[in-house]
């Protein structure tokens, strides 16, 4: 990583918060981290179902509009996760020794 946690924008870590805490709330239902075990395919079809209402949202003008954003950006992070581009990073934030 090319920069502290310090130096994200104010709102990368607001809405970083925001996916942290819906996170959470589904971890009661499907327990911590349970996208690690999910396939790719699945991830995909929850995006994109994601995706369509939040267009539906915003085009209405509905609250839950933030909701379904937070959510879009978590399926995202879950994908990457998933193709491994977290890897490297996850390991610098834990301080684990980079290869």
């Amino acid at each position: 990583m090319k920069f502290q946690v310090q130096e994200l924008r104010p709102e990368v870590l607001a809405f970083a918060l925001l996916r942290e805490e819906r996170l959470r709330e589904k971890d009661a239902d499907r327990g911590g981290d349970s996208w690690k075990s999910a396939t790719c395919d699945h991830l995909m079809v929850r995006t994109f179902a994601t995706c369509m209402i939040l267009e539906q949202q915003v085009r209405l003008h509905a609250d839950a509009k933030i909701r379904k954003a937070v959510d879009l950006a978590n399926y995202a992070m879950m994908i990457a996760d998933e193709a491994g581009a977290l890897d490297e990073a996850v390991k610098i934030i834990n301080g684990e020794p980079q290869h």
